[in-house]
Formats: C-alpha cells, sequence, structure tokens
C-alpha cells in the first residue's frame, strides 16, 4: 500500500510540474505606476462631452514592460476601459504611444502624434515607437541602419481579463534585446479613425468629439518621484524619458517623505499646544 501511495504521489508531482512547464514564462523588466486622476494633460484638458467618454478612460495609472518566450509585451493598465463599438481588441477609445530610449545611441529626439511635435529632454534619443489602437491599427516603428523601418505584422493589442489593462505584443524578432536600462516616455490620447494618425484632436471650445485643449495628450506617464511634473513637460513640449527605479532608491524616497509628513504633522501639534 505504501509503494501504491508513493507511486501516486509522484504521478501527481509529475503532472503539477507539467502544467507549470508548459506555462508561458514572463518577464518583467519595467513596472511604474503613474498618478491617478491626471487626465488633464497640460492642466487644463476635459474630455469630449458626449456621455460614451465615461471618466477615466484615458487616466492611465500603470505601465509594465516584459516578455514572454517569442513576444515583448507592453501592458497599460486605465482606471475605466469601454468598447462601445465592440473593436476585436476588447478596447475603442485608448490611443497610446510609447517611445523608447533604448541607450543605443541611433535615433531621433524628434515626437510628432496627429500633427503635433513634442521633443525629448537633452541627451536622449528614442529608438523604438510602439503605437497602440484598436481595430488593427497597432504598429511598432524601429530605427534600423539609419532609417525607420514600420512594422506591421508581428504587432497586436488586446485587452486583458482584469478588463482595464491593455496589453501590446511585439515579436521579439522585430525589436532589440530588451533590458532593464531602457527608458520609457508613455503619451495617452484618443482614437479617431477620421484623425490625423488616428489621434483624437483637440480645440479650444467645449465639443463632443474632440478634447478641449490646445495639446489633445491627456496623460503622460509620470510616477510620484520623476520631475518635472507633466504638466510642465507637455507645456513645454519637452519630455524626460522614465528609468526604472532600484528599490534601495525607492525606499530612501519614501521614507523621506514620511519624514517630512511626520516632521509637519509634529509642528503643526506644537502650535495646537500651544496655541
Amino acid at each position: 500500500m505504501l509503494i501504491i501511495c508513493l507511486c501516486i504521489m509522484l504521478l501527481g508531482s509529475f503532472a503539477i510540474n507539467s502544467v507549470h512547464a508548459s506555462e508561458p514564462v514572463e518577464k518583467v523588466y519595467f513596472s511604474v505606476r503613474d498618478r491617478r486622476g491626471d487626465d488633464y494633460g497640460s492642466g487644463g484638458l476635459k474630455y469630449p462631452t458626449d456621455p460614451l467618454f465615461v471618466p477615466g478612460v484615458f487616466d492611465l495609472i500603470r505601465f509594465r514592460a516584459g516578455t514572454l518566450p517569442d513576444k515583448v509585451w507592453f501592458d497599460l493598465t486605465f482606471r475605466e476601459v469601454t468598447n462601445p463599438f465592440n473593436a476585436p481588441e476588447g478596447y475603442f477609445h485608448q490611443r497610446m504611444e510609447v517611445f523608447i530610449d533604448t541607450r543605443t545611441g541611433q535615433g531621433s529626439s524628434e515626437i510628432v502624434i496627429g500633427g503635433h511635435t513634442l521633443r525629448l529632454a537633452q541627451g536622449s534619443t528614442w529608438q523604438v515607437r510602439i503605437s497602440g489602437a484598436p481595430f488593427a491599427e497597432s504598429r511598432a516603428y524601429v530605427w534600423r541602419d539609419g532609417r525607420l523601418r514600420e512594422f506591421v505584422e508581428g504587432v497586436g493589442s488586446y485587452l486583458l481579463p482584469d478588463g482595464r489593462t491593455i496589453r501590446i505584443e511585439v515579436s521579439q524578432e522585430i525589436l532589440p534585446p530588451i533590458n532593464s536600462s531602457w527608458r520609457y516616455v508613455v503619451l495617452i490620447g484618443g482614437f479617431d479613425v477620421l484623425a490625423p494618425d488616428y489621434w483624437r484632436q483637440g480645440v479650444g471650445f467645449s465639443d463632443q468629439w474632440r478634447f478641449e485643449a490646445e495639446l489633445p495628450i491627456a496623460d503622460l506617464l509620470g510616477p510620484w518621484w520623476s520631475w518635472p511634473s507633466q504638466k510642465q513637460q507637455l507645456r513645454e513640449g519637452v519630455l524626460y524619458p522614465i528609468q526604472r527605479r532600484s528599490s534601495a532608491v525607492l525606499f530612501l524616497g519614501g521614507v523621506a517623505v514620511t519624514a517630512l509628513l511626520l516632521s509637519g504633522l509634529l509642528v503643526l501639534y506644537r502650535r495646537w499646544k500651544h496655541a
């Protein structure tokens, strides 16, 4: 009986290991949370007035980048995701741009989106551009051999089961090998099939289908420790790529912020006590 039980246990362990071995292994190279509620662009952007544009659909709250055995993926999590026009990818409103400084030198510092021109901060250039959009309009652009190449095949996007995260996947053979030193600029706007570059435009007044804004960029990836602010970057048109921060740096930053808050509370308490 003991031998039979041992055989059953070994078979069960083998089956479990086989299942885990067959599952695709994801590796995360970059993960940053963006501020909630900052989908106001350079400060005064307002959503189109049509009820289809529910609050939060342009509010990026997290960005991640990683790999599967044969793909590089980019996950963009939003406060809300809806699909009013039944796009096959599972989302409709979001128009996403990811510019990557791979630190190889060759590339461009200019960013052109929907007829609007911005640039990267001095010393930064992008070598990879990932464009995300519904209805099979996702693309990858890579600087290679001194020219910019566009890729359609091997690029796609879809909504993950959590209902709020859009994943853009690119075949690994298209991109240079990913590593943790890559720096990212992530821009969020609205998808519009009739607009230049499929980027929903802005106007200087309240409108049913267009943003009320001079620059129709609703959100820019900017964790709490990044500087300059989103408003300043978009107003000046100069963007600063975000680099992964070590756990030690984030921990020390958190300690510093906590110490400042405690100091402020102590000062207030003393003033209250002696009032």
